[in-house]
């Protein structure tokens, strides 16, 4: 029962804090368990958390980039250990109804990330310039900009939170973390996990330097805005929906009585992804990319593939394959090995997929798979549906699943004619995230890579993930604002650069002229 169930805490300063209104988290494939108890934060509690920051910023920026890189390594080494690993892999079964299968390759995902981002903090560089004055030795350099708001999604509790956090630590800013609502237990293991790696490096842990480096509030929006415009905050990275980024943006743009500066502002939001199949497709492997890409994570991923457009000339064969392959897919609790696609996150997403499938079909989409939520037998206490296939016209407005991003397990399946249509389609949308094409055609494949406007392009591969070492993110719009994440200028939101100049003449010269 709940009340037999410790409440996870905030995390301030290098103590827990058992402080604000205790809230009940419920196993989304069995809403009568409740598998966590957290409290929820107050604007005090994340001013407590913002100070303890502050307040930790000039050690953990005065430690050498090899030792924060060691951090960040011996976090990758314990992370891929199996006591780690089951203990993240079960608390995202349980919080967020993530498949065993899926947590166990956000694991091993995030360990890529921590060995990448464990080489970056003594790769940082500055360029040396040729100054226009004698004897003058000009310079850049790269130092933190302070405190970091990381704010953190559901969908990915583990990995969005590491590759935004290994990137801030690496670039020597302390943090403050507001994760998402639905994912308090694995934020606390986070927590205990760099803790752990931290003390492992003796230099460290003697001089009690991990303390207030990272720090964790729980709560919803109003927490994020105590975040936002608490002035000692100099960079925010946000993951989460379009409208809570927007609105993230301007409290951050018109905050009293410095607003933050742009460049250190990141935002990841919705997407909107497409693929496109031409008439010479390899069908067998763009159907696979289709349905992975829809169902697979439960359609609630940024990458996933949310619009199939197909030429006319293979719409009906790649129809029968792909309807036939998504038939196969089990949908169960995260816990049976058996279960392909999982639960949505609340009850609250699985009502808003379900209104937006309704509405698709009552615009005159037609319903070519699914569109049931399920609710008998292991089914009837959680977030079910199956995956959704809506067919209609990609330049109707009003055909929801080909217009806008449904958070779930659902695609819009429309025809093209040709090549050019079909990049015309692709870029009509307002989201600028992902978009892939199918064909054997070497002239096609490239015009497509060109002419598409989104920050990543695929031929021949699914519209999912990333990998660490390349940058991630979309192209503005509806998707992003601020550079991408990951790769090697993953720390740069973290940064901030100056020029120097230092003269060792004997006298000084006259001045420039603007």
């Amino acid at each position: 029962m709940s009340e037999s169930l410790q409440p996870i805490g905030h995390y301030i300063g290098g103590q827990d804090v058992f402080e604000g209104d205790v809230i009940d988290h419920h196993n989304p494939a069995d809403y009568d368990d409740v598998v966590a108890r957290s409290h929820d934060g107050t604007p005090a509690i994340m001013d407590q958390a913002v100070n303890a920051a502050h307040e930790a910023f000039e050690r953990w920026a005065d430690v050498t980039p090899s030792l924060r890189g060691k951090v960040l390594l011996n976090a990758a080494n314990l992370l891929n250990t199996p006591a780690w690993r089951e203990k993240f892999v079960k608390a995202m079964v349980a919080e967020i109804g993530k498949t065993a299968g899926g947590a166990d390759g956000e694991v091993s995902k995030t360990v890529n990330i921590l060995q990448y981002m464990g080489g970056l903090p003594t790769h940082t560089r500055g360029d040396v310039i040729s100054g226009d004055q004698p004897n003058v030795h000009m310079y850049t350099t790269s130092e933190p900009v302070g405190v970091a708001g990381l704010v953190t999604p559901f969908n990915f509790p583990l990995a969005v939170t590491v590759w935004k956090l290994a990137a801030a630590l690496a670039a020597g800013c302390t943090t403050v973390i507001k994760p998402s609502p639905f994912a308090p237990m694995t934020s606390a293991l986070i927590v205990e996990l760099f803790q752990e790696a931290i003390n492992m490096v003796p230099a460290l842990k003697g001089a009690n330097i991990g303390q207030g480096v990272i720090n964790v509030v729980h709560g919803g929006p109003d927490i994020v805005s105590a975040l936002i415009r608490n002035q000692l905050i100099q960079a925010i990275s946000f993951t989460g929906s379009t409208e809570a980024g927007k609105s993230i943006l301007r409290q951050a743009m018109t905050r009293e009585p410095m607003p933050l500066d742009p460049v250190h502002f990141l935002a990841e939001m919705g997407g909107h992804n497409a693929i496109l199949v031409l008439a010479d497709a390899n069908l067998d492997m763009a159907v696979s990319a289709a349905v992975t890409g829809m169902a697979i994570g439960e359609g609630q991923r940024c990458t996933a593939t949310k619009r199939i457009l197909v030429d006319e000339a293979v719409a009906d064969q790649f129809l029968e394959s792909f309807l036939a392959q998504l038939a196969r897919l089990n949908v169960g609790p995260g816990n049976d090995p058996a279960s392909d696609v999982g639960p949505l996150v609340s009850s609250q997403a699985l009502d808003s997929v379900m209104a937006a499938i309704s509405t698709s079909q009552a615009n005159g989409m037609e319903l070519l798979y699914g569109g049931q939520r399920l609710a008998d037998g292991i089914h009837a206490m959680g977030n079910f549906m199956t995956p959704t296939v809506l067919k209609g016209d990609h330049r109707n407005p009003e055909h929801l699943a080909l217009r806008r991003e449904i958070f779930g397990p659902v695609a819009g399946f429309g025809i093209v004619h040709g090549l050019q249509e079909g990049i015309t389609a692709v870029n009509d949308s307002t989201h600028r995230h992902v978009a892939g094409v199918f064909t054997e055609s070497l002239r096609a494949g490239k015009e497509f890579l060109r002419a598409v406007k989104t920050g990543m392009r695929h031929w021949n591969n699914s519209t999912l993930g990333g990998d660490v070492q390349a940058p991630f993110g979309g192209a503005g719009g509806d998707t992003s604002f601020g550079p991408q994440e990951m790769g090697r200028r993953a720390m740069e939101i973290f940064q901030r650069h100056a020029t120097v100049g230092e003269h060792y003449g004997a006298k000084v010269l006259g001045g420039r002229t603007r």
